[in-house]
């Protein structure tokens, strides 16, 4: 029982690896729009949102790297560790071989011929250690895809929250200035110059008041179009999007 629970594991992996090279094979145009999406729609205005970001989407892409080469490493040390007297009796009964002691990386059989021979285990460990390894970065990289995507959605979602949260308010820099945003994608502003302007009379003061006031009125209406326009982009990566593009990926 045991030998078959590991060979059912050893099988629903090497399953779930190659459905993601199948992925990788017939859907390379969706995946690499992905990955080009995230280089260039993404928005980088504010930095310490998409440091956060990319801090969190590489401790996952860390956590199943280091799983996999654990698994990998752990099935390279298997095939050198000396078994048991009775459980060589076994896979010799099993697997009908000569030599029991010789195993290999991934066990499999193939009629009329003795994998236990030496020349036979050397090239069939070869050739398995390669496709493990194909399996291992094709895995990785299909598995990091998805989630790292996520990550950074969320992340966009804050940067347009913070955004929504100055409307009507004095937008200011870093260091306190007064700004006015150009650009809210890549966070382009000019910086408001102050000078006080002596006027003769009370009534040409008015009207540059009013003028600043009707200025500001129409900066707050070009804010809330760039808001508009920086959430009619958020939605393309919202779950909608997911289950339009995504949906039957594995099955073309």
């Amino acid at each position: 029982m045991p030998e078959f629970f590991q060979m059912l594991c050893e099988d629903s992996i090497i399953l779930v690896c190659y459905l993601n090279i199948h992925l990788l094979y017939h859907r390379y145009t969706e995946m690499k729009a992905l990955s080009t999406m995230m280089e260039t729609s993404f928005s980088n205005s504010d930095v310490q949102i998409t440091a956060k970001c990319e801090k969190k989407a590489n401790k996952i892409a860390w956590f199943f790297m280091t799983g996999a080469v654990c698994v990998e490493v752990g099935k390279v040390i298997e095939v050198f560790l000396p078994l048991p007297d009775q459980e060589l009796q076994t896979v010799k009964l099993i697997y009908n071989t000569k030599y029991p002691s010789r195993r290999l990386h991934l066990p499999i059989h193939i009629p009329y011929l003795d994998e236990s021979e030496l020349w036979y285990t050397e090239v069939i460990n070869g050739l398995e250690f390669h496709v493990a390894m194909l399996f291992l970065v094709v895995g990785l990289i299909i598995g990091n895809l998805i989630p790292s995507l996520i990550i950074h959605i969320e992340g966009q979602y804050k940067i347009l929250t913070g955004y929504v949260e100055q409307i009507g308010k004095t937008h200011r820099d870093r260091e306190g200035r007064v700004v006015y945003y150009i650009n809210l994608d890549t966070d382009e502003y000019v910086v408001e110059k102050t000078m006080d302007i002596p006027y003769p009379s009370e009534l040409k003061r008015t009207q540059y008041e009013r003028k600043i006031e009707e200025s500001r009125i129409l900066y707050e209406t070009l804010y809330v179009k760039q808001l508009v326009i920086f959430h009619q982009k958020c939605p393309t990566f919202s779950p909608r999007w997911f289950s339009g593009n995504l949906s039957g990926l594995v099955v073309r």
